[in-house]
C-alpha cells in the first residue's frame, strides 16, 4: 500500500502521509488569539473570529465526555459497516487540548462509560469507485478491548 492508495473523509482532519495509517492523527487549528481550539481547518476563530490561526497535531488520546446509540439506519447513502444495520455508538470525546469531537466510538456498546480513557483510530470506511480507500476515525477504548479492523 502506498499513500495515494488512501484519501481521508475529509481533507484537513487527517494528518498526512496517510500510510502507515497507526501513524496518522487528528489534526486541528488553534487560534494564536484566544487559545480556541477547533477540528480540522478553520479560517477564523468560533470564539473571537481572529483570522491568525495555526495548525497542530491533535492528542490521540482523550476521555469520553458524553455519548448516545444510533439505532436507526441514517438516510442517504450510509458508507458505514452492516447489513443488516447494527446500532453504533456516538460520543463526545474530550481532548487534552480542550477541543470535544463528535465522532464513532469503536467498540462494546454496553462497554462504554462517561469519563473513561478512549485512543484514536483510524479506519478504512469504504472503497471508491476509484479503487481508492477512503478513512474515516472514531475513538476507542485505550484498554484495548473491541475495535474496527
Amino acid at each position: 500500500m502506498t499513500e495515494s492508495t488512501y484519501r481521508a473523509v475529509r481533507d484537513d482532519f487527517l494528518s498526512k502521509p496517510l500510510y502507515p495509517v497507526e501513524n496518522v492523527t487528528l489534526m486541528g487549528s488553534k487560534c494564536t488569539e484566544c487559545g480556541e481550539v477547533s477540528l480540522g481547518k478553520a479560517i477564523a476563530c468560533q470564539n473571537c473570529q481572529s483570522d491568525e490561526l495555526r495548525t497542530l497535531a491533535l492528542s490521540r488520546e482523550g476521555t469520553l465526555f458524553s455519548f448516545t446509540v444510533v439505532r436507526n439506519k441514517p438516510p442517504g447513502d450510509y458508507k458505514g459497516a452492516g447489513d443488516p444495520f447494527q446500532p453504533y455508538p456516538v460520543g463526545l470525546v474530550e481532548l487534552p487540548e480542550g477541543v470535544r469531537i463528535l465522532c464513532v466510538l469503536d467498540g462494546d456498546i454496553d462497554s462504554l462509560q462517561i469519563g473513561m480513557p478512549l485512543v484514536l483510530s483510524v479506519y478504512p470506511l469504504y472503497t471508491d469507485a476509484q479503487g481508492v480507500i477512503v478513512l474515516s476515525y472514531a475513538f476507542k477504548s485505550s484498554s484495548g478491548t473491541g475495535g474496527r479492523s
